[in-house]
């Protein structure tokens, strides 16, 4: 099995990053208060905020790249504390938007070898917050 680096590739490889959206609601709307981009997504909050200007609690966020691929099965994996949902393609792939505790979640998708758009969405309710997104080749 072939790891790719968490949440994609390194800065400077095919593909990336991750541009990210931040809103100070639980539900993606409204204007973002910010954006930044990431390399990976990997991240544990604890009762913070992501970044200055976003609330600690009741704040959601948004992840888009585009990431080569080889040709073959992967498996996504969602670590979460709250919500998230992953789309590949534009096709939703993992779906778990509810207030939980710290959670792991997998989907298989096969893709061709080429680029291919990868979308994560998220919110934090209260307390703590973690969000970690990776996949393998199977």
């Amino acid at each position: 099995m072939q790891i790719e680096p968490l949440g994609g590739p390194i800065d400077g490889g095919p593909g990336g990053p991750w541009n990210a959206e931040y809103f100070n609601n639980a539900d993606l709307q409204g204007a973002p208060v910010r954006r930044t981009t990431y390399s990976y997504l990997d991240f544990d909050w604890g009762r913070g905020s992501p970044l200055p200007g976003v609330a600690a609690d009741f704040f959601s966020g948004r992840y888009v790249g585009d990431f080569h691929f080889t040709g073959g099965n992967y498996r996504f994996y969602v670590t979460s504390d709250d919500g998230v949902r992953v789309w590949v393609d534009d096709q939703l792939i993992l779906d778990e938007w509810h207030i939980q505790a710290r959670t792991t979640y997998s989907q298989d998708r096969n893709l061709s070898e080429g680029t291919h758009k990868v979308k994560v969405e998220y919110f934090e309710q209260t307390g703590v917050a973690f969000l970690k997104v990776f996949w393998t080749k199977n």
